[in-house]
């Protein structure tokens, strides 16, 4: 039954690392305007009825109604804080599969849509892996999915993997960009239809170190050949990829002309590249302003969209600006590009205008975001702020420059 999306990539055969975006979605500044809680069954019955609206064919009140019943964690409604009429808008609804319960999903033994009760784990057990049964949020996902995520970081969840799968094209696009990998591995045996998330429980630190290896914005293995990866442009090299992609999606496809393409602004900030092994496939730029961020020309060629590159170079601009201690995002989108942006949090100002370049209509958007508590600042050790951007977990040039004057000095004295 489920109606989430999942990832969508070219070979279902290669393990990935994925983007883990989806431990990574920040909901504290939304706290003051959702909220999350375990719902009555009245509410559980509208909130089912209000779905079905747009999900015909998933289960029926009563069956929801008992599986939440049953283990209240698998069911989560989602409301405005402020809003006048308190009735929940939204609902994220699981299903704590047991081990014979995975096996029964994956092989397709078991009605999704009548899950049996020896299949599922009670409200005290460690599942074996957490179904993402439905979740339906209009106009609210992207952010409550944030909160209800935090939900389901209490010991007994937080390092369970998630597993989907897509019914709709919308599910599969949105799902992409929350990490989820194609096809499952279990008990020997591969599953394609199956998506499989991989759970972490930190993000990245200040030092741009991650418990699963790289930051999102520093991950680029030129070896992987598979696996969408990231990294900051540091030469001039990078830089002409990145220019050599816009130039390929806007002035190529979208009749851009060159002077308004390259305006001026590209030696003022920062770039960041995607990769399919060691080849180039998208960018996006990032700007500094005070108190906030823009992110400007995201661009992926065209024979490589699809593989969820545009939305993972999204979140490694999120992280890397959390990480540089910004709170608060700006970007200018195409006005049909609106439901992209939104997956990841952005909505537009609330005064903001609809403005025209290059032949296309835009509107404002932004996202608010809680920076990390060890982002840098002028406290931060002096090493670690000469290193080169996004990079900030490996010691730099300069590092090894000073231990050249410590050995001089060594060698000094013991002469």
């Amino acid at each position: 039954m489920n109606r989430a999306a999942v990832a969508t990539r070219k070979d279902p055969t290669r393990g990935r690392k994925g983007v883990h975006s989806l431990d990574h979605l920040d909901s504290h500044h939304l706290c003051s305007r959702l909220t999350v809680y375990t719902p009555s069954t009245r509410e559980i019955a509208a909130l089912m009825d209000r779905a079905r609206q747009d999900l015909p064919g998933i289960a029926s009140n009563e069956v929801v109604q008992r599986v939440a019943h049953a283990n209240p964690d698998s069911f989560w409604a989602i409301r405005r804080v402020s809003a006048r009429n308190a009735e929940p808008r939204g609902l994220a609804a699981f299903l704590m599969l047991n081990e014979a319960g995975v096996t029964a999903l994956v092989s397709g033994e078991m009605d999704a849509t009548d899950p049996p009760a020896e299949y599922l784990a009670g409200q005290h057990e460690k599942p074996a892996a957490i179904y993402v049964w439905l979740v339906h949020a209009r106009g609210l996902l992207a952010p409550a999915l944030g909160l209800v995520m935090e939900k389901l970081k209490t010991p007994l969840y937080r390092d369970v993997d998630m597993i989907a799968r897509a019914v709709t094209q919308e599910g599969d696009q949105f799902n992409d960009s929350l990490g989820f990998q194609r096809g499952l591995w279990w008990h020997g045996t591969f599953y394609p239809a199956v998506h499989h998330y991989q759970r972490e429980e930190d993000g990245p630190m200040i030092d741009g170190s991650s418990d699963s290896g790289g930051a999102p914005f520093d991950d680029y293995d030129r070896h992987e050949t598979r696996e969408v990866t990231v990294k900051a442009v540091h030469g001039l090299d990078d830089l002409m990829h990145a220019m050599a992609i816009r130039a390929a999606v806007y002035m190529a496809e979208q009749n851009c002309p060159l002077y308004e393409e390259f305006d001026g602004n590209d030696c003022s900030g920062t770039h960041l590249l995607a990769y399919i092994g060691g080849e180039p496939i998208g960018c996006v730029r990032i700007r500094y302003f005070a108190g906030f961020a823009k992110l400007e020309r995201l661009a992926v060629r065209a024979e490589y969209r699809g593989l969820g590159a545009g939305g993972r170079l999204v979140m490694a601009a999120m992280e890397f600006c959390r990480t540089k201690g910004y709170g608060r995002l700006l970007a200018h989108a195409r006005v049909g590009l609106l439901g992209f942006w939104q997956a990841y949090g952005f909505s537009p100002l609330p005064e903001g205008v609809r403005f025209s370049f290059s032949n296309q209509e835009y509107v404002e958007l932004e996202a608010r975001m809680k920076p990390y508590e060890n982002a840098l600042s002028m406290d931060t050790d002096p090493y670690v702020l000469i290193r080169p951007e996004g990079r900030w977990n490996r010691p730099g040039i300069l590092e090894r420059s000073a231990e050249r004057t410590t050995r001089r000095e060594r060698v000094a004295r013991v002469a």
